[in-house]
C-alpha cells in the first residue's frame, strides 16, 4: 500500500550522500513522521556550478562570446531561477535517500517545507510523511468459527420458478375494474413542491407495476382504486434519506392520469415453453437441475465470503493498529466514485445524489486493516501465485467469459485489470491458509439466514 511518493530520480552515490547527510526524525504520531534534513553546502556548491555552466552555453549576453560569460555575471542575471533549479534537484534527491536510509516506507507524496538556504550556510528542509507503522499478527491458530452453508431445497427452485414465470408473463388491459396492487398501470404524472414543478415536463405513458416496490411505496399506493382514464392528485412525503437531495423530506404533490390497467398473466413452465421462449434445449426436469447447481454455486459463494468476513473482523479485533489517514481518504474516494457508479446506472444524476462523505469512514477503516493484516499474514506465511497457478484460474476465467484465453489476457492487460485478476488470486490463497488453521465447523441454514447475515 505504501510508496516512497515517486520513483526515486538519478543521484550520486549512495555512500557518499550517507557520510554527509545529516536526519533527524520527529514522530508526531504513531502514522506520521517529520524528517529533518540537512544538505552540506558543498553538495549545493557543486550543483550550482554544474547549473551556471549549462546554462553559459545556452543563453545569450550582449558582450559575450556564448559559453564565455563569467559566472559572477550569470548570478547577477540568473540568481533566483538557478537556487531554485538547484533546491529542486537536490531537496527530493536527499528526501529520497534519507527515506531508504531510515527504512521507512511513506504512504502518498511528503509534505515539504521549512526550506532554509542562506549564504554560506548548509541547505535545510523538513519532509512531513505518514507511514504504516510495523505490526505483528498475533496468534489466530485454532481459532473457532462456524461456516453457514446455503441448503438448497425443493422450495428454492420453486421460487426460481415463479421468478421464470413472472419474467416471460404477458399484460392483458382491463377496464371493468379499477387499479389495484399487483396490476400494471400505464401513467402520466407531474410533481409540485410549493406549487413549484420539480421536472420540465410532464412524465407520460409510465409503466408501473403498483406494488412492486421499484418506487415510494405511497406513490405506488397513489393509483389504487383509479379507473381508466381517471385523473388524481395525492401527496408523497419523500424520506429526510431520499437519494435526491432536492426532494429529500419534502411534501410532493403529484397530478397523475391512469392511462391503461393490464393484469399479469403467467405463462406455465413447459417443455415446449423452455424451447420456444428461453431458448433451450431441455426438458422441465434438467432445467430445475441446472437452477439447482446454479444455486448451490451462488450459496457455496456466499458462504465463503460471510465466513471470510467473519476471520477478517476477527482478525481486526485481535490486532488493533494505527493507519494513516491518507488511505483512509483514497478509500472513502473510491467507495464514494463506486457508489455514484452504481447511482449512474439507475439513471441518476451527480447533482441529485446525497453524499455524507463521513458515513464511509467506518467501512473504510476496516477494509483497510483488513487488507493490510491480509498483506501481512501473506508476508509471514511467504505466499506468492506461480504462472501455472495464473494460467489456470485463467483458462477458468476464460471458461465463464466464453472467449480464448490468450485474447482474454489481452483484454484485461488492456483494461489493467490483469494485476487485480493476479492481487485476487493472491488475496483468495492467503484466506485459504488462513482458514487452515483454524477450526471451522459447518451448518446447514436456509438462504434468507445467511441474506441477513451481517
Amino acid at each position: 500500500m505504501g510508496n516512497r511518493g515517486g520513483s526515486t530520480p538519478p543521484s550520486r552515490s549512495e555512500s557518499l550522500l550517507r557520510d554527509i547527510m545529516k536526519i533527524d526524525i520527529k514522530e508526531i504520531d504513531p502514522c506520521t513522521k517529520q524528517l529533518n534534513i540537512e544538505i552540506p553546502l558543498e553538495i549545493y556548491s557543486q550543483e550550482e556550478e554544474v547549473a551556471y555552466r549549462e546554462l553559459g552555453k545556452k543563453v545569450k549576453v550582449p558582450g559575450f562570446r556564448k559559453g564565455k560569460i563569467p559566472k559572477s555575471y550569470l548570478k547577477k542575471l540568473y540568481n533566483d531561477s538557478v537556487k531554485g533549479d538547484v533546491l529542486n534537484k537536490i531537496i527530493p534527491e536527499f528526501y529520497y535517500k534519507a527515506v531508504e536510509e531510515k527504512d521507512l516506507n511513506p504512504v502518498g507524496s511528503p509534505k515539504l517545507e521549512n526550506i532554509k538556504h542562506e549564504e554560506n550556510s548548509p541547505i535545510t528542509f523538513s519532509a512531513t510523511i505518514e507511514i504504516i507503522p510495523p505490526f505483528e499478527i498475533k496468534k489466530y491458530e485454532g481459532l473457532k468459527f462456524t461456516k453457514k452453508i446455503v441448503k438448497i431445497t425443493d422450495e428454492d427452485i420453486d421460487r426460481e420458478f415463479d421468478y421464470i414465470k413472472d419474467r416471460y408473463a404477458a399484460f392483458e388491459e382491463v377496464t371493468s375494474r379499477p387499479a389495484k396492487e399487483g396490476d400494471l398501470v400505464i401513467v402520466d404524472f407531474k410533481g409540485f413542491v410549493d406549487g413549484s414543478s420539480t421536472q420540465k415536463e410532464e412524465t407520460k405513458n409510465y409503466p408501473l407495476v403498483i406494488g412492486a416496490g421499484n418506487l415510494l411505496e405511497d406513490f405506488e399506493k397513489g393509483f389504487i382504486g383509479l379507473n381508466k382514464k381517471e385523473k388524481k392528485e395525492f401527496t408523497v412525503t419523500y424520506p429526510a434519506n431520499h437519494a435526491n437531495k432536492d426532494l429529500a423530506n419534502k411534501e410532493v404533490l403529484f397530478k397523475a392520469k391512469v392511462n391503461e390497467i393490464k393484469i399479469k398473466k403467467l405463462p406455465e413452465i413447459t417443455d415446449e415453453f423452455i424451447k420456444n421462449e428461453m431458448g433451450k434445449e431441455k426438458t422441465v426436469a434438467e432445467l430445475r437441475e441446472e437452477i439447482r447447481q446454479h444455486q448451490d454455486k451462488r450459496g457455496k459463494t456466499m458462504s465463503d465470503t460471510t465466513l471470510y468476513l467473519d476471520v477478517i473482523n476477527k482478525l481486526i479485533e485481535m490486532n488493533p493498529l494505527e493507519i494513516p489517514q491518507t488511505l483512509i481518504e483514497d478509500q472513502i474516494n473510491y467507495m464514494i466514485e463506486d457508489f455514484k457508479n452504481k447511482m449512474r446506472l439507475r439513471g441518476m444524476k451527480d447533482d441529485s445524489m446525497k453524499i455524507e462523505r463521513e458515513k464511509f469512514s467506518a467501512d473504510a477503516v476496516r477494509v483497510i486493516k483488513g487488507e493490510l493484516i491480509r498483506q501481512k499474514i501473506s508476508e509471514n506465511e511467504k505466499i506468492e501465485i506461480d504462472e501455472t497457478e495464473i494460467d489456470e484460474e485463467l483458462k477458468k476465467f476464460a471458461v465463464e467469459k466464453k472467449m480464448a484465453k490468450e485474447k482474454l489476457k489481452i483484454s484485461m492487460e488492456k483494461d489493467n485489470t490483469y494485476n487485480n485478476f493476479v492481487n485476487e488470486l493472491k488475496r483468495k490463497k492467503t484466506m485459504d491458509a488462513i482458514l487452515a488453521k483454524l477450526t471451522i465447523k459447518e451448518v446447514l441454514v436456509d438462504r434468507n439466514e445467511l441474506d441477513t447475515a451481517p
